[in-house]
């Protein structure tokens, strides 16, 4: 767990959120280390104004001036939620489509980067994306969590109940699905659970200035190392011919031990104990319908790869 750096008076509430205002100049900033300007997400959730607001009330600012920057903010001329990545002035937004809502309503922001794209979204529909490949190089080493970032203004206002950060692709599904978490704070390995194309870099529940930046991934199936087990049925143990027999399908069990227990313990043979499905019988050293038969016996050698 690391700590956010904090000024000002930023309001920790009873109810587990962060409010970032004018009042005291607040300010809060984390690591620009947690982003990427080339590819990176973040999803806010915040609640406590409407609509019909027409201020600019920054989310996230990453910027060094106005011309160069990665923000999510919420645009009151426009009245969406939008997002910006420029370079020297140039980079095409990304807007959330025009949606209605009420100050009581909790709203899920997001903003993604990819080295094409831009995106924005709003409680979980899918990312309204844009053509951008314009990728600034930022000087900044903190980015700012509620006002804008070069300059004490645009706070945020409201309260905060948690915000997200990472890398990696973040699909509609997986961001639908954490829009799904509502106001309840979550940690790395709860994205992880449900974002599995995604590394959260960061998670902050907005209690205190206590931050979550371990890295969570859930590896599919396919990612994972493979094991296979070959036994030679046809040959016996001092033979320089093999056959090997590929038995992985039939494995339920396996456990290998080898080397030695502690330092001052002497090295053993190692050791493959491995528990075989035989519900055909394949394994049955009398079964002469087995695929193997007569093969089935000790000492029979067996490869693990």
């Amino acid at each position: 767990m690391s700590s956010l750096t904090t000024s000002g008076s930023p309001t920790f509430n009873g109810d587990s959120t962060v409010t970032i205002d004018s009042t005291g100049s607040d300010r809060v900033r984390a690591p620009a280390s947690l982003l990427d300007e080339t590819q990176c997400w973040m999803v806010a959730r915040i609640k406590g104004f409407a609509s019909t607001d027409v201020t600019v009330r920054r989310i996230v600012s990453f910027a060094d001036d106005g011309n160069n920057r990665l923000e999510l903010l919420w645009d009151g001329s426009a009245g969406r939620f939008r997002s910006f990545r420029e370079s020297g002035g140039l980079g095409t937004a990304a807007n959330a489509p025009v949606t209605a809502f009420a100050a009581t309503d909790g709203l899920t922001v997001a903003f993604k980067v990819t080295a094409t794209q831009i995106g924005c979204s709003l409680n979980g529909a899918a990312w309204t994306l844009a053509a951008n490949t314009t990728i600034p190089t930022l000087a900044a080493t903190l980015f700012d969590i509620g006002r804008y970032s070069p300059g004490a203004t645009d706070w945020l206002g409201v309260p905060l109940y948690w915000l997200l950060c990472g890398t990696g692709t973040l699909t509609d599904a997986e961001l639908a699905a954490i829009h799904a978490f509502g106001d309840t704070d979550k940690a790395p390995e709860d994205v992880a659970e449900v974002a599995p194309s995604s590394v959260c870099t960061f998670a902050w529940p907005c209690d205190t200035a206590a931050y979550l930046d371990e890295h969570f991934t859930i590896l599919n199936a396919d990612d994972l190392p493979r094991v296979r087990v070959d036994v030679d049925f046809d040959n016996d143990p001092t033979s320089a011919t093999r056959t090997w027999e590929d038995v992985t399908a039939y494995m339920s069990d396996l456990e290998i031990t080898r080397g030695r227990e502690n330092e001052l313990s002497r090295s053993n043979p190692g050791v493959l104990q491995a528990t075989l499905v035989n519900t055909d019988r394949r394994f049955d050293p009398t079964y002469t319908s087995s695929p193997y038969y007569p093969g089935v016996k000790p000492h029979t050698v067996i490869v693990r790869t």
